[in-house]
């Protein structure tokens, strides 16, 4: 954090004092909770991972069938299922827009996926 002393300006209006750094000591608690939410992060991450791989894999049974990647009606579905089950203190306009964020990123490596000959990846 940076400190500067009060009127410690010259006559131009400038700082002329020296700038003060302080450290600031996290608490343990907040050390803590930290931790807790890195390995939320990282439980996350994993589970975007199985997701998009599960997603991948609809890509695949899609181009064998001739099906398009975008299914407008499934992610609304998907989008009020989500919103619906959400839980305080989350917003449902936190989670739709998180959700479809997850969509839009899946649909596009999906297109990209199918777009590939087969056994490529």
């Amino acid at each position: 954090m940076l400190h500067r002393p009060a009127g410690s300006a010259d006559g131009a209006g400038v700082c002329t004092a020296r700038l003060v750094y302080t450290a600031l000591v996290t608490p343990p608690e907040l050390s803590a909770l930290r931790a807790a939410i890195d390995e939320i992060d990282h439980q996350i991450l994993d589970l975007l991972h199985k997701r998009l791989e599960l997603v991948l894999r609809v890509g695949e049974l899609k181009r064998e069938r001739g099906q398009r990647v975008y299914d407008p009606d499934r992610e609304r579905d998907v989008l009020e299922r989500l919103t619906g089950a959400r839980k305080a203190p989350l917003k449902a306009e936190t989670v739709r827009r998180v959700f479809e964020r997850i969509i839009d990123e899946s649909r596009s490596h999906e297109q990209h996926h199918i777009s590939e000959p087969p056994g490529k990846d």
